[in-house]
């Protein structure tokens, strides 16, 4: 009985959110990922990966789904990211291709572009980093609502310019 109370509360957030016009009008994608936004936001990342593979199992298009599985597989499999083979084959940036993936479900995608390049910036990848930030930017300024992200990627993108200007290294060099 707690569980469903729970999971009412959390499709009534959703709904809030994303406009449908009733909990019950919520489909399984929709419940599955709130729960996992829930427990990604209470830092439960592993059970946060749990529910947002459901949402995609009951949602293969669902961009968001994505998106949020890949920062919560950032948080439990590689903050850093792994060098592949002492670094001879690249290196693996965990959650990665999910937020690719969400990129090319949804091309417009602002936050995507965002975390995809804070990650990247992260990692030392600042040209690829730059390239994200900037799509962020003509996105937002291509008619696209403004958001935090937009204008975070504005300041970050300024100061990733300005530091490689000064000599800063990027990581692909």
């Amino acid at each position: 009985m707690k569980q469903q109370v729970i999971l009412l509360l959390l499709s009534a957030m959703v709904c809030s959110w994303w406009g449908c016009s009733t909990p019950l009008d919520m489909n399984a994608s929709d419940v599955f990922f709130a729960k996992g936004l829930a427990q990604y936001k209470s830092g439960d990342y592993e059970h946060a990966i749990f529910s947002f593979k459901k949402a995609i199992n009951h949602n293969p298009q669902s961009a968001k789904a994505y998106l949020w599985l890949g920062l919560a597989r950032r948080y439990v499999f590689g903050l850093p990211s792994m060098p592949i083979a002492g670094g001879r084959f690249g290196t693996v940036i965990y959650g990665l291709d999910d937020i690719d993936k969400a990129i090319e479900l949804s091309p417009g995608y602002v936050e995507a572009y965002y975390y995809r390049g804070a990650i990247f910036e992260a990692e030392k990848f600042y040209r690829r980093a730059m390239e994200d930030y900037r799509k962020v930017v003509s996105l937002s300024e291509s008619g696209m609502p403004p958001t935090v992200a937009s204008s975070s990627s504005r300041r970050r993108l300024d100061r990733l310019e300005e530091r490689i200007k000064k000599g800063l290294k990027d990581g692909v060099d």
